[in-house]
């Protein structure tokens, strides 16, 4: 079975909306945002990649394309550096230089309220250099953030737009699902009244008529489906990208469904059943159905390593001959997302939505196999923290000893407390993902272990990685909107 090739085809009048935007921004000098809403599987996060790359140019610098829902980038920290890291560190000397100095206190005989004092100060200085970056070089920045739904019912909303208020000459570019009930607590934040971003509203539904045609021509399917045919499939599909892709793969190994031989205009009811039809591709056991399953239940993202821990226990497909090229043949398809850092990759939300819905329920009808696969990646993860906690923790202890020397080579130990900061940040995304499927394996035990990490963050006087349990902690609790999480499998869970 062929996979649908990863195809980008221009949306015309999107494009040239972003585009008006970015000139407003850069006519006022005045930044703004532009919420980039649509339903799950219409292309947001392939409009908003494709912008990031077309309009770097001249006076506008662009920053890649930021995942709101990788746990990573909700340390204000993490996302301060990355943004600072694109637009060229050279720019961002004393932010990075204040970054070393908290590195190297908490490895000091000081308390945690010091270092949480240095870090209430770290944010200015980002802004200051910011700040000073697009004035001396008159440009301005396109910042994305995608995913943006992930964290709307969260703290963290209200830190991340309180920092967006605080950056000059920008475009901030927030992609993701509209809120699900008449309040949205994004447009309340933008919008407050004491201090407001302006922000415009950019609805995307699916392709343009001509659009999806188009995309069926990148495919190669056109070839395969008259005219009438063609018109069917795209109106089935509501022209959205996602559920054309599928169709594609579908049509290759099944024959033509019933509801795209009717000759009536389709109505919901057919629409709905289509897509029923589609994902039954997934009731197989075969390796890559089974691949995608596992997917939307293990939702952090994962690595290749992690990848094939998980699936260790099934045989290479017909079609790789290695890890590594089944590696490369799950990130081929378009419904896997790769993260920006191409290093992590996670199954499109709205297809894991579908499964969660439609498959997973049949597959797994008294929760067991999804039970296990949790058991399975919270072990995969023990296993990877218990590797470099070692190593950070020996590490830790003889930087720990170098401070204390009487004479200390000051330049090589910030390198060095760099570098090492830098692996215990790692390390701590790894305790997350565990801590994560702890929870899911175990609630109570989840809990503790959650208990644990925070008298271990308090301990190491280790304010950022508090922050970032609590955060994972918060994806657990009880909603004030159903529905959201854009986790199906996550939702059932806090429901039992």
């Amino acid at each position: 079975m062929t996979t649908p090739a990863r195809t980008y085809v221009s949306r015309q009048e999107e494009e040239a909306a972003l585009s008006r935007y970015v000139d407003a921004v850069r006519g006022s000098g005045r930044s703004r945002a532009v919420l980039v809403h649509g339903p799950g599987g219409s292309g947001k996060t392939s409009l908003v990649r494709h912008l990031a790359t077309s309009v770097a140019q001249g006076d506008v610098v662009s920053v890649r394309p930021i995942d709101v829902d990788d746990p990573q980038f909700w340390l204000l920290s993490n996302l301060e550096t990355e943004v600072a890291d694109q637009l060229g560190r050279e720019h961002f000397e004393p932010y990075f230089e204040h970054l070393r100095r908290i590195a190297r206190i908490t490895h000091e005989e000081v308390s945690y309220e010091t270092v949480l004092a240095q870090l209430s100060r770290i944010n200015r200085t980002f802004v200051d250099c910011y700040r000073t970056f697009v004035e001396s070089r008159d440009v301005t920045v396109v910042i994305t953030l995608d995913t943006i739904e992930a964290i709307r019912s969260m703290y963290l909303l209200l830190t991340l737009t309180q920092w967006m208020k605080e950056l000059p000459r920008t475009l901030f570019v927030l992609a993701g699902r509209p809120a699900p009930g008449e309040r949205d607590p994004l447009r309340e934040e933008l919008g407050d009244r004491h201090r407001p971003l302006p922000f415009d509203e950019l609805r995307l539904s699916g392709f343009a008529e001509d659009e999806a045609k188009q995309f069926l021509v990148e495919s190669g399917l056109d070839e395969s489906l008259s005219a009438v045919e063609q018109d069917r499939l795209v109106d089935l599909t509501e022209r959205r990208p996602l559920w054309l892709a599928l169709a594609i793969q579908y049509l290759q190994v099944a024959d033509m469904p019933a509801e795209m031989q009717a000759t009536t205009p389709p109505t919901a009811a057919q629409r709905e059943e289509f897509r029923r039809r589609l994902v039954t591709l997934y009731r197989s056991t075969d390796f890559w159905s089974d691949a995608i399953k596992r997917l939307t239940v293990v939702r952090h993202s994962v690595t290749q390593d992690v990848w094939t821990a998980l699936m260790a226990d099934r045989h290479l497909p017909p079609d790789a001959a290695t890890w590594d090229d089944a590696w490369r043949l799950l990130i081929a398809r378009p419904w896997v997302r790769p993260r920006a850092n191409q290093r992590y990759v996670t199954l499109h939300d709205a297809l894991a939505e579908e499964l969660a819905q439609r498959v997973i329920p049949l597959h797994d009808q008294d929760g067991a196999w999804r039970q296990g696969l949790w058991r399975r990646a919270r072990e995969i993860y023990a296993a990877l923290t218990a590797k470099q906690e070692e190593r950070v923790d020996a590490e830790l202890a003889r930087i720990g000893a170098a401070l204390k020397a009487v004479e200390v080579d000051d330049a090589a130990l910030v390198n060095d407390v760099s570098r090492v900061d830098a692996r215990k940040r790692e390390l701590d995304q790894l305790l997350t993902a565990q801590l994560h499927y702890a929870i899911l394996d175990d609630f109570a035990a989840g809990t503790e272990r959650f208990l644990e990490l925070c008298e271990r963050a308090t301990e190491r006087r280790d304010p950022l990685f508090m922050e970032l349990i609590c955060h994972e902690m918060e994806l657990f609790l009880p909603r004030e909107q159903a529905g959201a999480l854009p986790d199906g499998v996550v939702d059932l869970a806090v429901e039992q």
